[in-house]
């Protein structure tokens, strides 16, 4: 769009009558020498006074509708109260969408509160501080700082399930990340920066201000762009019956209203003074401006004045002192001020910019008013758009007054010559350029990224807005035509989103590139863009980085993108959860990893709830998790399956000793995870005897009998109730049936061992022992060994009793197994031969059935029941049974050498090889 420019004046600020008042009030200062009349007067040249000479001026005949502190900020949409309700969708305005963080400052303005306020009180909440840091120095003893927020971050997102919530749930996480700033803030104000903790803290203090920045965007942004379809599409065919001649209000409404770049690109600039609004709120909770002067217009140039016309001061040692005191004098003299006025005026142009940078120019102007600037604090309020509101609504009869500058392309092009004026302080310059659009000068004022990014953006609406205006002329008043060099920053400068992001990037300034390369403004940058592919990229390489607070936030962002509908990689973001919850696991926030784990697809939740879970040892602990993962939503049939397959495969690298008691312990202690839900039954029975053959392929019949001991007895019971609960009188589905079995053939091993070692124990260990006869006694000694020889024969028939019961029962419980139903350890219902379980199956009974045999073999012969032990030979070689497929060779041969060694000593007995009596008929 072009414009014919003319030769616009070069016009200077000077308004002639305020400096005839200011020079009064300064030589009754000489004269009285009291601060009292100083205030008094100072009073009398008050804002209101200040204001309206600047207005008489600009122009004579318009009367102001406000007092000097109205609402600051970028130019805003307007429209009445009618047509803004017609544009209501889901409770919010889509007008509200590129305001929306001007709001906060509206609120605070209408509660009288004010940054500059708080600042320069008397107390800066000092017993807030101590307060504070008590609790954080607590805090700090128990946990690690900034653990709170993940708890935070999840009791927001459970409590907003619905999609229709997001950008409530936006607002929260904003909000908590806020408040944790602020109390970081209040115990590094109190914290000795020498301590390690401090570089810590600050780095976390960062990185939460990003964090809190980047949510703000999201939260504007993208709500703006999901409601800027409909917005369009309503705006395309709207019919304005309202003449925008008579407001500019209007013409930049309108220009918001249908173009969504322009909106988005107000929306960012909107953002980036809220983010510099807090953090300069920040600092002025902790820094008190202090001023050398008692709040006097150049006191200390007046004071010198002073001293040099009284002759108590020597001219020549302030030769270049100005010898007037209005604003345009040191321009006009070319002289300088005091050096104390100007270390008063630098950081007052200093802190006028910060807060035009926070869009508080109301903040500006007040604290211009609070050093005697009044006519500088004048000077920043000709940018309000012209309204006449009686051309528009006007129901009553009463005349409103106009609202903004019926001459505010005059006031601009004076801020635009402000704004190129050499002699000016840089960021005097930097006000005036935000002001008038001016971009070449309000960049070096710009220290950061952020800074330049709002410079780039504030310029590029503001030309937009200036193009619509004249685009649409008022009627009664022609334009003055604002510099050419103004309407050229386009062209040379690429103002668009992408060229703005590229003249940064390649910004001269190496901490501003420095800015531009971390991980929050690199997801910033692509949010702004709207490129939603480099951006989920960049999220993958930042998941690299391992830091907990920066996954955690990418965590966030994606289960918002997967919220709004937003096409996503989904690979990619299943990485990042999981990336999240191994962060959680890592920072022993275990009570969070359920919520996060029912986020991912289903075959991982099972995995990685099942990795989580399988290291926890404490009963409670485990108990607390299962309760967790089942409210939220998870799979915990699969999942505690999962656990203990995971420990049956894991592969530990340990002694002989530390594996016994290590890893068996943890297999035993992981069928407790299948005990919990009786509805698991079943399947704790499959996992304990997966288990325990692998105990018994290694001989480990302790650990056998610990997990077998860790069943329930009611196991059986269960399954078949449970299983009844689904399908009534059918019988056990053949997996379950021959887990049931399984069982049942370990509880009979593992009996026959157990009656074993008791007969082993009592066999050779509790034997009682005979007492020895010597040949030399007294009578009382013979009477001794005597009753002592009775006793060991009492004692001694009691144990061949006993020993007697443990041989039968030893003979019964290994009978059970060898004449177990159908053969032990083989299945009735066979699935398929080359299940791994059938062949492990068939390797016990080669294992387990000949070292069994051999045992009762040695409980026979060592009870002299040689004869049984053929009884025991019959039962090995029936076809019946077919135990002897089992035996390899050598055993075979080993056991026929014990038969014959039995056959021997029955024979020495006077019984046949076999054990049967011999008879007399036999030659």
């Amino acid at each position: 769009m072009e414009f014919s420019q003319q030769a616009s004046p070069k016009i200077l600020f000077s308004p002639h009558t305020a400096n005839e008042n200011i020079n009064d009030l300064f030589a009754s200062i000489a004269e009285k020498k009291n601060l009292l009349i100083e205030k008094d007067l100072r009073k009398q040249l008050g804002l209101k006074k200040s204001l309206q000479l600047l207005e008489q001026s600009v122009s004579p005949c318009y009367k102001p509708a406000s007092s000097l502190l109205r609402e600051a900020g970028t130019p805003g949409p307007f429209l009445p109260s009618e047509k803004r309700q017609s544009y209501d969708l889901e409770d919010t305005s889509p007008l509200q969408l590129y305001r929306s963080l001007l709001d906060d400052e509206n609120d605070s303005l209408k509660q009288n509160s004010s940054i500059l306020q708080n600042s320069l009180s008397e107390n800066i909440n000092k017993t807030n501080f101590e307060s504070s840091n008590s609790i954080f120095m607590k805090k700090e003893a128990e946990t690690e700082v900034g653990l709170d927020v993940f708890n935070e971050f999840m009791q927001h997102f459970v409590s907003h399930p619905h999609s229709a919530d997001v950008f409530q749930l936006i607002e929260q996480y904003e909000q908590v990340c806020r408040s944790q700033i602020k109390f970081l803030q209040a115990h590094i104000y109190k914290t000795d920066p020498t301590r390690k903790r401090s570089a810590k803290y600050l780095k976390l203090l960062q990185q939460l201000y990003q964090e809190c920045n980047t949510w703000r965007l999201i939260g504007s942004l993208l709500r703006d762009r999901m409601l800027a379809e409909v917005l369009d599409t309503d705006m395309s065919d709207q019919v304005y019956p309202l003449d925008s001649t008579r407001s500019e209000k209007i013409i930049v409404d309108r220009l918001f209203e249908r173009e969504a770049t322009t909106r988005q690109s107000q929306i960012i600039v909107d953002w980036l003074e809220k983010n510099m609004q807090d953090k300069l709120e920040d600092l002025l909770a902790t820094e008190k401006l202090c001023y050398h002067s008692n709040s006097i217009y150049w006191e200390h140039t007046v004071h010198d004045l002073n001293q040099i016309k009284m002759g108590s001061k020597d001219l020549s040692l302030s030769s270049n002192l100005i010898t007037e005191i209005d604003p345009d004098a040191p321009i006009r003299q070319q002289r300088t001020l005091s050096s104390l006025d100007q270390q008063d005026e630098e950081q007052l142009l200093q802190y006028m910019f910060k807060f035009i940078r926070a869009g508080k120019l109301e903040e500006a102007q007040k604290l211009c008013c609070d050093q005697g600037h009044y006519w500088r604090a004048a000077s920043l309020d000709g940018w309000r758009l012209w309204h006449d509101p009686n051309f528009f609504y006007n129901e009553e009869d009463e005349i409103q007054p106009a609202e903004g500058n019926p001459n505010r392309d005059l006031w601009k092009i004076n801020c635009w010559a402000m704004s190129e004026e050499k002699s000016f302080n840089i960021y005097e310059k930097a006000i005036y350029a935000a002001l008038s659009g001016n971009l070449n000068q309000l960049l070096p004022a710009c220290l950061s990224w952020e800074d330049c990014l709002w410079a780039y953006f504030k310029v590029l609406v503001d030309i937009r807005v200036e193009e619509e205006i004249r685009n649409n002329p008022r009627s009664s008043n022609s334009m003055m035509d604002l510099p050419q060099a103004y309407w050229v920053q386009t062209q040379r400068n690429d103002l668009t989103p992408t060229g703005i992001i590229d003249h940064i990037r390649s910004h001269p300034n190496i901490d501003i590139r420095k800015q531009a390369g971390d991980p929050y403004r690199i997801l910033q940058t692509n949010i702004i863009l709207n490129d939603i592919n480099d951006f989920l990229k960049e999220m993958k390489k930042l998941i690299e980085s391992k830091d907990p607070h920066l996954i955690r936030f990418l965590a966030h962002l994606v289960l918002f993108l997967q919220a709004i509908g937003m096409q996503t990689q989904d690979d990619i973001c299943n990485e990042i959860l999981h990336s999240y919850v191994k962060v959680l696991i890592d920072i022993k926030q275990n009570n969070l990893v359920a919520t996060y784990t029912a986020r991912l697809p289903p075959d991982m939740q099972v995995k990685v709830y099942a990795n989580f879970l399988q290291d926890i040892d404490d009963l409670e602990s485990r108990q607390s998790y299962l309760n967790l993962a089942d409210e939220a939503g998870l799979d915990l049939g699969l999942i505690t399956k999962c656990i203990v397959e995971n420990i049956r495969a894991k592969d530990f690298e340990c002694s002989v000793d530390e594996k016994s008691s290590k890893v068996d312990l943890q297999k035993i202690t992981s069928i407790d995870w299948l005990i919990f839900d009786p509805a698991q039954r079943a399947e704790a029975l499959k996992q304990a005897n997966a288990i325990i053959r692998g105990f018994l392929a290694e001989k480990k019949h302790d650990s056998s009998q610990q997990l077998f001991d860790r069943i329930p007895t009611d196991s059986i019971d269960v399954v078949y109730k449970q299983w009844r609960k689904k399908a009534g009188e059918k019988p056990l589905p053949i997996e379950d049936d021959n887990a049931v079995r399984e069982y049942l053939c370990i509880k009979a091993y593992l009996n026959a061992h157990d009656s074993f070692n008791a007969w082993f124990q009592h066999y050779h260990h509790q034997a009682p022992l005979e007492p020895e006869q010597k040949n030399w006694r007294s009578f009382k000694e013979q009477v001794a060994f005597e009753e002592e020889l009775k006793e060991y024969k009492v004692q001694h028939a009691r144990w061949l009793k006993t020993l007697e019961s443990h041989v039968k029962s030893v003979s019964e419980c290994i009978y059970n197994v060898l004449l177990f139903p159908s053969g032990w350890m083989l299945d009735e219902r066979h699935i398929g031969n080359n299940d791994p379980r059938n062949q492990q199956m068939i390797l016990l009974r080669q294992l387990c059935i000949p070292y069994l045999s051999f045992l009762l073999m040695s409980v026979l012969q060592s009870s002299q029941k040689h004869r049984e032990c053929f009884q025991l030979a019959e039962i090995i070689q029936s076809r019946q049974h077919k135990l002897y497929e089992v035996f390899q060779k050598v055993e075979l041969q080993k056991f026929l050498k014990l038969l014959r060694d039995s056959s021997i000593v029955l024979l020495q007995e006077g019984f046949d090889p076999l054990g049967f009596p011999r008879s007399n008929n036999l030659i």
